[in-house]
């Protein structure tokens, strides 16, 4: 009897249609006894067209369901786009938190005597992605420097040829390096609460602090940025760029793009820019 349920007409549980399955069906085999194809015909024609009934049901119902499964799944999506979206927190907060200088203000211009200058070179322009392959931190006091912290770390990733052909740090050079992990409690531990100096300070300070943050330390130092400090005191030059101003005050720099040497040059300049702050200052110049 399992059979039947595979006949059109007998998969109905309605007792007349199957009646009429079983009239229809005995019609053919009458008809079959006198004519073979017309038989023959008329026994495969329910099955032609119950199975194209079977497909148009079957498509309806694929149509019907996609719209349900989308809808269950865009709440989930929603909810949990915004947790990877969270994720690179300590980088949207790098601007947030640390408190930018104006050295052209009565409060400042003779406050910034003390400072700590920093600058990093890296495999890359994401703090999330690329890593820090060196830093150097110059600690300046009433125009001198006091002390330095310098050191390559090693990035346990292979340095980029583009890279290597702007600072010449290979993976040679850093293979025996310190990892990071190592470094920056040295690095913070060095600059403490100090006035931290950079020039183009968004790119620095994205990379310290959420650098740091990966190891359980929060950098909130107030800072100067030599780049737009440049940009108000020294107006005209061809470009600002850290080699053109120091070119442009004097200051004599080894090798540009190497932490050390970029660090020391941006002390010097942000000393410059002090004096002149003062000298026009001191000829009428009015501070905010």
């Amino acid at each position: 009897m399992k059979i039947l349920k595979h006949i059109p007409g007998f998969r109905f549980g309605v007792r007349w249609k199957k009646l009429i399955a079983t009239a229809y069906y005995l019609f053919s085999l009458l008809i079959l006894l006198s004519s073979v194809e017309t038989g023959i015909v008329l026994l495969i024609f329910p099955f032609i067209i119950f199975g194209l009934i079977d497909k148009i049901k079957a498509k309806r119902n694929s149509n019907q369901a996609t719209p349900k499964v989308k809808q269950i799944d865009k709440p989930n999506v929603a909810t949990e786009r915004p947790k990877q979206q969270s994720a690179p927190a300590p980088v949207l907060n790098t601007q947030s938190v640390n408190h930018r200088i104006n050295i052209n203000t009565k409060k400042w211009l003779n406050a910034c005597n003390e400072f700590v200058a920093i600058d990093l070179e890296t495999t890359g322009l994401n703090p999330i992605n690329d890593k820090i392959i060196e830093v150097a931190a110059v600690k300046f006091k009433d125009g001198q420097i006091i002390d330095r912290f310098t050191t390559l770390i090693n990035p346990e990733i292979h340095i980029p040829s583009g890279i290597t052909r702007i600072n010449h740090i290979t993976d040679e050079m850093v293979k025996d390096a310190p990892v990071l992990a190592e470094v920056m409690p040295c690095l913070v531990n060095f600059i403490e609460d100090s006035i931290l100096v950079m020039h183009n300070a968004s790119f620095d300070l994205k990379f310290l602090k959420h650098h740091a943050m990966n190891f359980g330390h929060d950098i909130n130092n107030s800072y100067i940025d030599t780049l737009p400090t440049c940009r108000n005191i020294f107006s005209g030059l061809e470009n600002y760029k850290l080699p053109t101003i120091a070119s442009h005050l004097g200051i004599c720099g080894d090798s540009f793009h190497r932490a050390c040497n970029d660090a020391e040059i941006c002390g010097q300049v942000l000393i410059k820019c002090i004096e002149t702050a003062k000298d026009r200052s001191s000829q009428g110049a009015s501070l905010i």
